[in-house]
C-alpha cells in the first residue's frame, strides 16, 4: 500500500524516513458554498478559484477543486512494516489524510511526542 508519511521531527523537504520517495497525490480543496463569489473573505470575485487546481466542480452544493499536492511516500507492505518503522522511529499515527480519506497517511512521532498514544 502506498502511503503518505510525513515526520514531526525531520523538516518537510528531507525524507522522513528510509524509502520514502518524494512524489504528488491530488487533495480536495472544497468551501462550503456553491458559487466561489460566495466566500465571505473573496467578496463577490471568481477568478481567484480557477487560478489554481484542475477538475473544479460543485458537488452537494459546495465547490471542489484537485490541487496536486507535493509529499513523501512509502511502500508498506504489512502490520509487520509499520511496527518496524513505529521501532526505528520511537512511535508513529497512522490515519486517512484529512483532505484525501482515500490516502493512508502515517505520522512519524519522536518518542516525546508519542507519550504512550503511538503504536
Amino acid at each position: 500500500m502506498r502511503c503518505r508519511v510525513r515526520s514531526l521531527v525531520v523538516p518537510d523537504d528531507a525524507p522522513p524516513c528510509t524509502g520514502a520517495a518524494a512524489g504528488t497525490c491530488l487533495v480536495v480543496d472544497e468551501r462550503q458554498v456553491d458559487d466561489p463569489a460566495k466566500v465571505p473573505a473573496r467578496r463577490g470575485q471568481r477568478e481567484w478559484w480557477y487560478d489554481r487546481g484542475c477538475n473544479h466542480r460543485v458537488e452537494h452544493g459546495r465547490i471542489r477543486r484537485d490541487l496536486p499536492e507535493r509529499g513523501w511516500f512509502l511502500e508498506v507492505a504489512s502490520v509487520e512494516d509499520l511496527l518496524q518503522l513505529a521501532r526505528e522511529h520511537g512511535g508513529l499515527h497512522v490515519g486517512c489524510s484529512a483532505l484525501r480519506p482515500d490516502v493512508c497517511e502515517i505520522v512519524l512521532a519522536g518518542p516525546i511526542e508519542c507519550a504512550g498514544t503511538c503504536v
